[in-house]
């Protein structure tokens, strides 16, 4: 799908995502928007497209779910071939109708696009968000984590299962569904570089009893008021508007001792480590391999690109927690790093259909 479009596979179906959104256009009305799908249908030759894009305030990186949504809007594509080989592009100018979306108030919010079959809200057969990286520094951006709508596959994203950690290690990295905002202009300048200098402070803590992780980043002075300033907590990527000359983050529902280091400005401060909440039992579900591989990127197939056989027993590094056994039923899908004689050095990802065991990964 190109150097930097990806998804998983046509077999897999998916009935949206959510994504953070971050841009330093706090509160604007957005009247363009770009999106790219994957449209596999089922059977039939033809599947009528619907798509629903809104955005919102309120998401949470730590998996524990996203509020406040705004109007959005409803695009009807008509009869779309299914899986024609390739994906879908559409690029939306929303100007005349007197539509537009809401930018977060405070620059930081999340954007959320569904798949439907008719405008009555019955899910698509099978469809997926194809997915690239805004990558660091550019004036919007979003981070590793995406609620995916198919653990199960009905319309509603639920927290935690439905949370995933997009951080393959691949570039760019990490990756989200592909979805863009603007109105119309071309103006994507990058702002400088924040010196060193002009950071004043840079902390971090997190309560054990709540897990509750406040990051403080303060300028000398108001000079960067809505830029971005990026801070990395354990695998998770942060990317934090500039308000005034202070940077706030709070959130809830983080475990274990992430290590929390400003990453833009760079080498400015040294890492901070934090203890957060203690494990009481969550810890990370393990996996056990139930079929062949249903989707994947590596070169050489399912069969013979991933190493990994039925039974065999994963630790899947998703960053999310479980609470007890009671947390770990059900089935999912499991991508896991590959590799082949074929292959490139970079890491390859499988996907396989699994069932959960306990929370036994430490």
């Amino acid at each position: 799908m190109g150097s930097t479009r990806w998804f998983f596979g046509p077999s897999y179906c998916s009935g949206g995502a959510v994504n953070d959104l971050v841009t330093p256009i706090a509160g604007a009305q957005s009247t363009h928007t770009n999106f790219a799908w994957y449209w596999t249908c089922g059977d039939a030759q033809t599947e009528r497209c619907v798509i629903v894009v809104v955005t919102g305030e309120d998401f949470s990186e730590a998996c524990q779910g996203f509020r406040t949504a705004y109007p959005g809007v409803a695009y009807d594509f008509g009869e779309l071939a299914c899986n024609p080989g390739s994906y879908y592009y559409s690029n939306v100018d929303l100007t005349e109708s007197g539509l537009f979306y809401t930018m977060p108030l405070d620059g930081a919010g999340w954007y959320q696009v569904q798949y439907f079959r008719s405008a009555e809200g019955e899910l698509a057969t099978c469809a997926q968000p194809m997915l690239w990286g805004t990558s660091a520094h550019r004036p919007g951006a979003q981070g590793p984590t995406q609620y995916d709508d198919d653990n199960p596959r009905d319309g509603i994203f639920q927290a935690p299962q439905e949370c995933y950690a997009y951080a393959f290690g691949l570039c760019p990295d990490p990756l989200g569904a592909m979805h863009s905002f603007g109105d119309g202009g071309n103006d994507c300048t990058l702002p400088p570089e924040i010196p060193c200098d002009d950071v004043k402070k840079f902390k971090a803590n997190c309560r054990q009893d709540s897990g509750k992780l406040k990051i403080l980043v303060v300028m000398t002075d108001e000079r960067h008021d809505g830029e971005i300033v990026s801070v990395a907590a354990g695998p998770y990527w942060l990317d934090l508007l500039v308000r005034g000359q202070r940077v706030k983050y709070i959130d809830t529902g983080w475990i274990g001792e992430p290590q929390i280091t400003l990453i833009r400005p760079e080498e400015c401060f040294a890492p901070k480590d934090v203890v957060c909440k203690a494990d009481a039992g969550k810890k990370k579900c393990s996996h056990e391999i139930t079929g062949l591989a249903v989707a994947n990127n590596c070169d050489d197939g399912a069969a013979g690109g991933c190493p990994d056989r039925r039974g065999d027993v994963i630790c899947p590094e998703t960053g999310k927690a479980c609470d007890g056994d009671g947390d770990c039923t059900g089935r999912v899908d499991v991508a896991i790093a590959c590799s082949n004689d074929t292959s490139t050095p970079k890491k390859k990802f499988c996907k396989y259909p699994s069932k959960r065991l306990a929370c036994d990964c430490d």
